[in-house]
């Protein structure tokens, strides 16, 4: 089943129009029964059931990460993030931005899992850019109790490259694997990588 709500993150393998209507679409793809279901997240407000530990893999893109974790600082003003782990190589660039935003250093996946305090888990890959509305949208989804998902932002692939995307996941299902990557948490999930365009 697919959802598509307006005013947020893209993700999943999302439809062609959907970079033509301005991009303005949340898409969470997981295991159903139905093909699509269309909701409006738009406008979603009040206290999510349940808050988001955001892990943040900054290891192959280190310099792409205040742009994330500046758009990160909405969603903890909302009450939907919790708290956010950096993986990245250590530097004093890295510690120096973790202490500015609030954010605490890891050193893999794996331990960042460890000490997550939220049964949900976002994971997040630093170049990924969130599109407007991902707050209310993800909200909605969480709110809703819906299931893992992968989620995609603004920046799409190009002709031998994938589009860069996150999984939103429980972390009871992903802490058995042994230092688990995006692409691990999203085929355990079940679900397609995403493709725009």
């Amino acid at each position: 089943m697919a959802l598509v709500a307006a005013g947020g993150v893209g993700a999943g393998a999302a439809p062609a129009d959907l970079l033509s209507e301005g991009g303005h679409r949340l898409l969470l793809v997981f295991r159903g029964e139905q093909n699509k279901n269309h909701i409006d997240g738009a406008g979603f407000r009040g206290a999510c059931p349940a808050m988001l530990s955001v892990i943040v893999d900054a290891r192959q893109d280190p310099d792409a990460l205040p742009a994330l974790l500046a758009q990160l600082t909405r969603g903890a003003v909302e009450g939907l993030v919790r708290e956010v782990f950096i993986v990245a190589p250590h530097s004093e660039t890295i510690v120096a931005l973790c202490e500015d935003m609030g954010a605490e250093a890891a050193d893999g996946i794996e331990p960042a899992l460890a000490w997550a305090k939220s049964d949900l888990v976002l994971v997040l890959p630093a170049a990924l850019r969130l599109r407007d509305g991902w707050v209310e949208a993800l909200g909605a989804h969480v709110a809703a109790g819906g299931p893992g998902a992968v989620v995609v932002g603004l920046v799409r692939g190009g002709l031998f490259s994938s589009a860069p995307f996150g999984v939103l996941v429980e972390r009871a299902r992903v802490v058995s694997l042994q230092e688990p990557d995006l692409d691990r948490l999203r085929r355990k999930l079940g679900l397609r990588p995403p493709r725009i365009g």
